[in-house]
Parts: structure tokens; sequence; C-alpha cells
């Protein structure tokens, strides 16, 4: 699959833009490419599906570890955020209140999840846009910079406008970063020193933009802030979408296999880059390897290699996958094997202390004395850490004199009369 095809521009509704709340940069990455996943059947759909491979992928998230998308995805149905859309004089035009997610699911490699309907309508017809391109955002490495340039990319410049961003106080911005809370950032040095800084060049190297910032002073205090946005000519990134995309959005294709959790503008790109003839030899071939159970891990990982690297049924890469399927089925069979072994050898253990308990009880206190006597002869009275063990406690208080004792009684008195 390749990432400059999967790095859609969408356009953003400013409200989920210019928000306070503080997301980390993985959860503020996720709401950005669910949102383009779901984006061409927002309005039809109650529940949206995305392969989690291809999910970890357009994020840039290169780690197995499901649990932080899980994770990710709670706060994103549990926090409430404040919806503000301002006009581009800065005023206030509405103001609401929502959650990212109102519901969401991992299950085996698909993730689903839902909008509330008041959002659907918001995310699909914004009344005021930005621009965040998903192949921008996976370069991003911090959660202020990812805002930060989600927060200016509306202004860049055109033959009618200058880009800037207006005028910010620092208040709002601090909400902006999702920071307003924190104590250590009321403060302007370590603000700059740690955020604005920072971020303004992480934008400036890794995204479509260059910004200036521009300090506003009352006195000599600084009051406001505002950026200077300039657009890089020379970023080669593809802004617009393929009309012929919109065309062949319901193709028999794209119906058939986008429930394997491969978003529907993926498979209308795989129809436009390698044809129609080409995809459904490899889903021909997908269909076959998955009926005959030599998938192992994720079904839409699998497809996507099939379809980039033109995986064919004697491809070593295949015949790898099966003996890797092979041979970890006999790592299970050991594994099972072993744990087998250790839960009967728990069982010899219990049996034996219930034959010693038996045994023990069952004898009258002078012989019990006499083993106990026989039993510090033989394996206390030369061990000056067991002595010390001895002295402090009587021999059932005593775990390791406890266990010591029942081996005793076990090898001398009970497994020698079998």
């Amino acid at each position: 699959m390749e990432i400059e095809r999967r790095s859609e521009n969408f356009k953003k509704h400013i409200g989920t833009v210019h928000i306070g709340v503080p997301l980390t940069l993985l959860q503020r990455k996720i709401f950005n490419v669910l949102l383009i996943n779901a984006y061409p059947e927002l309005l039809d759909s109650e529940k949206y599906t995305i392969n989690t491979s291809v999910f970890c992928e357009l994020l840039g998230y290169d780690s197995n570890d499901i649990k932080k998308l899980e994770q990710a995805l709670v706060v994103l149905t549990t926090t409430k955020i404040e919806w503000t859309v301002f006009d581009n004089e800065k005023k206030e035009k509405e103001w609401g209140v929502t959650t990212f997610l109102s519901g969401g699911i991992i299950s085996g490699s698909k993730c689903t999840y839902s909008y509330s309907p008041f959002l659907k309508e918001k995310l699909y017809k914004p009344d005021i846009y930005a621009k965040i391109n998903l192949k921008i955002q996976k370069k991003f490495s911090s959660r202020y910079a990812l805002a930060l340039y989600e927060n200016c990319i509306r202004y860049k410049p055109n033959k009618d406008f200058k880009g800037s961003t207006g005028e910010w106080s620092f208040d709002q911005f601090r909400k902006l970063m999702g920071v307003s809370n924190v104590k250590l950032y009321l403060s302007f040095k370590e603000l700059n020193r740690r955020i604005i800084k920072p971020s303004i060049e992480e934008i400036n190297k890794n995204s479509d933009i260059t910004i200036h910032p521009l300090l506003i002073k009352n006195g000599r205090k600084y009051e406001k802030i505002k950026f200077i946005i300039e657009f890089k000519d020379n970023f080669e990134v593809n802004f617009e979408r393929n009309k012929e995309e919109i065309k062949l959005i319901n193709h028999p294709l794209i119906e058939k296999y986008a429930n394997v959790g491969i978003p529907k503008l993926q498979i209308v790109r795989w129809l436009n880059k390698y044809g129609e003839d080409y995809l459904k030899e490899k889903f021909t071939f997908f269909e076959k390897q998955l009926s005959a159970g030599n998938i192992k891990k994720s079904t839409g990982g699998f497809l996507v290699n099939c379809i980039q690297k033109d995986w064919k049924d004697d491809d070593p890469k295949v015949v790898y996958d099966k003996k890797e399927m092979y041979q970890r089925n006999k790592r299970i069979e050991i594994r099972n094997k072993e744990e087998e072994k250790i839960q009967k050898e728990k069982e010899v253990q219990i049996e034996r202390r219930n034959k010693v308990k038996l045994f023990y009880n069952q004898l009258p206190q002078n012989k019990k004395d006499e083993i106990m006597e026989e039993f510090y002869e033989s394996e206390i009275k030369n061990n000056k850490i067991l002595i010390d063990i001895w002295k402090k406690s009587t021999p059932t208080e005593s775990k390791t004199i406890k266990v010591l004792l029942q081996n005793y009684i076990y090898q001398n008195y009970i497994n020698i009369n079998n």
C-alpha cells in the first residue's frame, strides 16, 4: 500500500481543531484517521470499520500493542469537548459540546466505531474547514506541534489572503494546546521554551507550511501571539482528491471486500492504480488462502500484501507463512505439553502432602516426637541457616521447614513402605 496514496487531505471541522482537551499525540492522530476512513459514508452508516493493521499504518504506529489503541478509544468515547466555531474575523459563531466518538470496539483484526448524529452532520458538512493531511500527520512526534499545525493550516495564504492566524491571547493559546490547567505553562518563559519553540521547529521541518510567531506586548508583558503562515511551494504531497475515486465508490469489488476492514477509498485507489482484472486476480488468491487457513494473522494485512507485493501461489513469502504457521502450531503443542507436565507435577505434590498429613496425624505423640528428632539430626543440625529458622519458629510455622519435613516423612516413612 502506498502511503502517498493513503495520505488523503480531508477537510476537518474547525470546531474539532479548536479544542482545549489535552489529547495525546496518538489520540489526536487516531481521531483524524478514523474520520477520513468514515467520511465517504459518514451520513449513510451508523458504524464504520477499519482493519487494525491499516489503522496502525496510517497512524505511523509501528507497534503490535493494541492495548494502547484501546486506551485511546476509551479516551475518545468518554472525553467531552467544547465545540467552538469561529468566523474569519475570530468571532465566535457557534458553541456546542459532544464527545469525539460515541462508541468503539476492537475485535480480532477490525476496529468498529461510531459518532453522535450531531457530530456526524458537522463533520460531513463543516461550516469552516481546516485541511489535515495524514501523510504529514505521521511525521509529528509532539502532540503540541500537531495541535498547533491543525490550528494554523486553515490560515494558509492564497491570492486573496496573507496567511495569518490572527491574534490569540495566551489563555486562548494554552487552551488550544490543551494545557490551560497546567500551572507550569502559566509562565510565558516555560510555555515558550517547552511548547512554542519546539512546535514551530517541528512544523517547519515536517509539514507543508512554515510558521513564524509574532508576540504582542502590553507594556513590558507579552499578552498575545499570532502566527504568520507561508506555504512551501516545493513540498510534494497530493492535496486534491481524485474525482474518479468518487465515481468508483459503489463498485461491486468495494462492496464485497470492504468487510475485510480495508477503507473503501483505499480499494478505489487500488482500482485506479492496478485495474479491475489485477484486483480480481488478487482477491481470488486471497479467498483461496483464506479458505485454506493459510492466513495466520490479519486478513486485511494479508490482502494488502497480496496486492502491493503481487503475491502468487508459489511466492516464497506465502510458502514461508505456511511453514511459520506449522512451526507456530508446534510451539503451541510443546507449550501445552509443558503446561500439562507442570500441572501433573503439582497434582503429585498435592497428593504427596495429603498422604504425609494423613500419616502424621494418625501417629501417637511419642512417635511424632521421634520423627521430629530424627528430622532435626538429619536435615537441620548441620545447617546454620536452618538452625536459626528452627529456633525462631515451630516446624509448622516456617514454610521452608514445613516443606523439608514433609519431604523427609514421605521419603523415609511413606514411599519406603510402598
